[in-house]
């Protein structure tokens, strides 16, 4: 929850220093796109199942194409960057991939950053968090953002622990859609 809040804040930041003359493309991830649809992704990732044993991608998601799914590392090899993922999470809202936020082990930290940086240049929001473990100490951690005005890659050092890292790719609209509903939430806190 702490890394969508976090892109959610970044994001916004973002948009309003964003000015693009030119109409450029979503994010690639690989061999996929932010943006594309259910098969394609399945078709360009044959062996990726979702965290239920023998579950098929398209059966966590409702009639509509909206859902989740979650693969993990121990089923199936995962990489990106040279890097092996604990996990990936993939969002899909109406079918389209929205959403892929990947989960690797701390000390692949720089490995992944560098590869980010060759791949897409300097970050265009860089910022540094304090984060303390139980014993006390302090960590300080980067949280880098890429925003291309229709899709944004984060990644957040320190992401949820001080064991890992989180890097998430998402679709520009989809991160409107979760700021809107998450002003909303709080214009209108329900009771418990």
């Amino acid at each position: 929850m702490r890394n969508l809040i976090t892109v959610l804040i970044l994001f916004s930041m973002t948009m309003m220093a964003q000015q693009s003359n030119s109409a450029p493309e979503p994010h690639h991830i690989k061999s996929d796109v932010l943006g594309e649809n259910l098969g394609t992704y399945a078709t360009n990732n044959p062996g990726e199942k979702c965290a239920a044993p023998n579950t098929a991608l398209a059966s966590q998601l409702d009639s509509k194409g909206n859902g989740f799914c979650i693969v993990l590392g121990a089923q199936v090899f995962l990489s990106y960057a040279n890097v092996r993922l604990i996990y990936k999470n993939l969002e899909f809202n109406d079918s389209r991939l929205v959403q892929v936020m990947m989960t690797i082990s701390h000390s692949d930290y720089d490995t992944l950053r560098d590869g980010l940086i060759a791949k897409f240049g300097e970050p265009s929001v860089r910022s540094k968090a304090d984060y303390q473990n139980r014993m006390g100490a302090h960590f300080s951690g980067d949280t880098l953002l890429w925003d291309n005005g229709v899709s944004t890659v984060m990644v957040d050092e320190f992401g949820g622990n001080l064991d890992t890292t989180v890097l998430n790719f998402a679709m520009d609209d989809y991160l409107k859609e979760q700021l809107k509903r998450r002003d909303e939430a709080k214009k209108h806190p329900t009771d418990m």
